[in-house]
């Protein structure tokens, strides 16, 4: 019984230290969202401007929804899903990318036209599983560390 007990404390110590996301690692991320920022701009702008997709807010939205054009600019920016939602301000509408830049958590980035301050340069705040980022004009980095 003793060495069950040891063995699932060590298999959850794994799990735990393997979602590890060093500052290297999110100061990458947002390096490289900097050095593409204007494709992700671009594409943002396309599904706002896509009627068919922004009419499914709060649903992840099906490959066969979502016009070549934009696919191909998703994959080439490693955006492996998006989901519409409706801002907390005006009647505006965010999109959620999850970047497949990482396995160790789950990244996401947001845009909104709201500019909340935590979507300001600069800005940073960290709970037990989750850390956001301020990216500028309306743009949130987020890692959700929870490796269930």
């Amino acid at each position: 019984m003793k060495i069950t007990a040891k063995i699932l404390t060590v298999l959850i110590s794994l799990a735990l230290f393997s979602c590890e996301v060093s500052k290297s690692d999110t100061e990458g991320y947002i390096d490289k969202f900097y050095s593409n920022k204007i494709a992700f701009e671009t594409v943002a702008e396309k599904i706002y401007a896509d009627k068919e997709l922004t009419k499914r807010t709060g649903r992840r939205i099906p490959e066969n929804k979502i016009d070549p054009e934009i696919k191909n600019d998703l994959e080439k920016l490693g955006i492996e899903s998006f989901t519409i939602y409706k801002a907390n301000c005006k009647k505006d509408i965010e999109v959620e990318f999850i970047l497949n830049w990482t396995k160790n958590a789950t990244l996401y980035l947001v845009k909104n036209n709201c500019n909340f301050d935590r979507s300001k340069i600069g800005y940073h705040s960290k709970t037990t599983m989750i850390e956001v980022w301020g990216l500028g004009n309306g743009w949130i980095m987020w890692i959700d560390y929870d490796f269930i």
